[in-house]
């Protein structure tokens, strides 16, 4: 069943804007043409209604139909690493999803709190649709989900494969983030998302030693109150005293 388009964060639509900038083609009568070979994923959890309206109601399947509340999405496609159709007998399949170790932890930690909920998931490909729930009734160990996606054979074979495909573009994406230079505002901040590279590298953390070595080159009011030379000053007068014997 249709329902209003998923929530994009801003880091995906940074994402699809490039790929589909990217896939631009031009075929042989001269028309350019935009190929979207990306989609999104959303897993909620069911929830109670909130009256401060952190929740909402959503409708997932045909028959029978599941109508409950669900939370912000509490993983997304940032955390996928693999998508898979499994086929079972008499025309049966099912869509296995893989989550790096952020979803392993935060799937182990949901499966152990909230026992018994459900989880709903979302995917627009490019049309946004509620695919499948997962109940958790037991702990979720491993980092993986496997559900019989309220799709045809050929929205789940699509689904997947659009799937795989933003997982390879996102993770090709954090690689080259990783070993990019970083500029000098990004490894200075630590709220940004790149990991930040060697102090030795970042121009604002050297600044404070060059600042330190240009003090000591000066004369201390220590000094200046005692009479003392600075200590510049005093290497010199060492340095002549030595001459002169």
């Amino acid at each position: 069943m249709k329902f209003r388009p998923l929530r994009f964060n801003s880091y995906f639509l940074i994402l699809v804007a490039a790929l589909l900038a990217a896939c631009e083609s031009t075929d042989p009568s001269g028309s350019t043409k935009v190929a979207s070979d990306v989609a999104t994923l959303r897993i909620h959890m069911e929830t109670h209604p909130d009256p401060l309206g952190k929740s909402r109601q959503i409708s997932i399947g045909r028959n029978p139909t599941q109508i409950f509340f669900v939370t912000p999405a509490a993983l997304s496609e940032q955390n996928l690493t693999a998508a898979r159709l499994w086929e079972g007998n008499e025309e049966q399949f099912a869509i296995h999803l893989q989550f790096d170790r952020d979803g392993v932890r935060t799937l182990e930690m949901l499966s152990m709190s909230y026992r018994g909920k459900r989880l709903a998931i979302g995917s627009q490909f490019p049309e946004p649709r509620w695919i499948g729930t997962v109940r958790m009734d037991r702990r979720i160990a491993d980092g993986t989900l496997l559900f019989r996606p309220d799709a045809t054979r050929e929205e789940a074979v699509k689904i997947v494969r659009l799937l795989n495909n933003t997982a390879a573009k996102l993770q090709k994406l954090k690689d080259y983030c990783a070993h990019r230079p970083a500029p000098p505002s990004a490894c200075c901040s630590s709220s940004h998302s790149l990991p930040p590279p060697s102090r030795s590298n970042c121009p604002l953390r050297t600044a404070p030693s060059s600042r330190r070595v240009a003090r000591t080159n000066t004369l201390p009011p220590r000094r200046a109150r005692h009479g003392l030379p600075a200590p510049s000053a005093a290497c010199a007068l060492m340095g002549t005293n030595s001459t002169r014997a």
